[in-house]
């Protein structure tokens, strides 16, 4: 495995680490917000991060549904992230 590589549990356990961070869920429980506080200027390499992993894991994102923070990353809940994140609450 090159440097690069990350399994989908340590992309999950990243994940996890910004929810607990800098995260919370929507209302509805359907979604994880992450990086929220900072404008899209100051979490820009940590946004990009946070993308790379959704992306790696296949994950749903969606334009925020309420006006908050610019920057934030709203991820749709599936089974895995949902267990991961739950391990961090």
């Amino acid at each position: 495995m090159g440097e690069n590589t990350t399994s989908d549990a340590q992309a999950l356990a990243t994940l996890g680490r910004f929810w607990a961070d800098r995260g919370f869920d929507d209302p509805t429980g359907e979604f994880c917000i992450l990086l929220d506080g900072r404008g899209p200027d100051e979490a820009t390499a940590e946004r990009e991060q946070v993308l790379a992993l959704v992306e790696r894991l296949g994950l749903e994102t969606v334009e925020p549904r309420e006006r908050g923070a610019g920057g934030e990353v709203w991820i749709r809940y599936d089974d895995r992230l949902k267990a991961e994140i739950d391990r961090w609450a």
